[in-house]
């Protein structure tokens, strides 16, 4: 008995022999691919660094979130001053016309006069409330659309990051395929563990390949030259469709500003109902202006809609066209030498790329649901 028991022990320990020189072959050869930045998993071998992408996708996600936010964020404070403008704009109408019946109608009717100049007193009094209440909104346009803008920056410069990582681990596979020395590497650990693993991209990374260019797809963006004229950049932009203007670019100036003889040329109406504001120019001097809303503005491929702008009074003749804020504002925009490169990021679409799954009950899967089909729309 005493010599069987010794046979088994002997024959166990040279069968773990192989079995722990194996493991250490195949521990030594894990050790080598992963000094040269290759890790091993069950389904096969692909570079260390392809693991970074998952982070800068969580982070795209987060700053996503943040930037759908400063979005809702700005456009509520869009639709309040679009509220505002629109009665102020009524008040400034019904202004016009008790002016125009005090001077038809008020001279000969003492009751009706006083009547007329009590609603003159009580409307011009709620056109100061609403004038003030205009200056307040304005400074917190300013800060929502400030807010969005850098979270739209950040936004894309993290896409980019991202889109440079895989570029870069895109790079070094085919570097790999003629290094010899990781080649080798990888020949050691299929001998080692019993495999036919070959170094290439995996499907994880393909699939972020994929999500990169669905996510660069929703934001665009556009260099325009500009043209110098002393300290002044200019560039061509298109107001109300057809009309083209050369503008001074001034990221200083509030708002768009034309001077009276080029609104009237691109057909803006200003007519005594438009809200007065007082705009002091590069000279120094102070204007009675008009504030209008154009119906569009235009530079290279970005076209905003309803765009407020100041109308110049027509005596301040050599005052120069402003590109200002409420259309830059809208965009995010650098201006590098003579060129302005503009982008922005179609939000909507970019939280369409990737929309949260339902979990549906077993009971539901074993009816088909008809779906509809998406909007095509932008």
């Amino acid at each position: 008995m005493r010599r069987f028991f010794q046979c088994v022990v002997l024959g166990s320990a040279l069968l773990a022999a192989p079995l722990s020189a194996a493991r250490s072959d195949e521990a030594s050869a894990k050790a080598s691919l992963a000094a040269k930045g290759i890790r091993v998993t069950h389904s096969g071998l692909s570079l260390t660094e392809e693991a970074e992408l998952a982070k800068g996708f969580r982070e795209i996600v987060t700053l996503k979130r943040k930037l759908q936010s400063a979005v809702r964020e700005f456009n509520e404070a869009q639709r309040g001053v679009d509220e505002l403008n629109a009665n102020l704009h009524e008040q400034m109408q019904a202004n016009v016309s008790i002016n125009s019946q005090l001077a038809t109608n008020g001279q000969s009717n003492f009751v009706q006069r006083n009547q007329l100049v009590g609603a003159a007193n009580a409307n011009a009094s709620a056109i100061n409330l609403l004038m003030h209440e205009q200056e307040q909104s304005k400074k917190e346009m300013d800060r929502v659309r400030g807010d969005a803008n850098s979270a739209r920056e950040k936004y894309i410069q993290e896409i980019l990051k991202v889109r440079a990582a895989a570029d870069r681990v895109a790079a070094r596979y085919a570097e790999i395929e003629k290094d010899e020395a990781v080649q080798s590497a990888v020949r050691e650990w299929n001998e080692a563990a019993k495999t036919s693993f070959e170094l290439k991209p995996s499907r994880t990374f393909q699939a972020a390949l994929k999500r990169i260019a669905d996510l660069e797809k929703t934001f665009k963006s556009e260099k325009i030259p500009l043209r110098r004229e002393g300290n002044s950049y200019y560039a061509t932009v298109v107001v109300n469709g057809d009309h083209s203007v050369e503008m001074v670019v001034d990221t200083g100036a509030n708002s768009l500003v034309l001077p009276y003889k080029t609104a009237m040329e691109c057909g803006v109406k200003v007519d005594e109902s438009a809200l007065p504001v007082q705009m002091i120019v590069a000279s120094g001097a102070k204007f009675k202006c008009k504030l209008v809303t154009l119906d569009s503005v235009r530079v290279g491929q970005f076209a905003a809609q309803k765009v407020e702008c100041v109308v110049l009074p027509p005596e301040a003749t050599n005052a120069p066209v402003l590109l200002g804020m409420t259309f830059l504002g809208r965009y995010n925009f650098s201006i590098n030498g003579t060129e302005l490169v503009i982008s922005k990021v179609d939000v909507e679409r970019s939280a369409a790329l990737h929309p949260k799954k339902s979990r549906a009950s077993k009971k539901a899967t074993k009816k088909p649901i008809q779906q509809s089909e998406p909007d095509s729309s932008e």
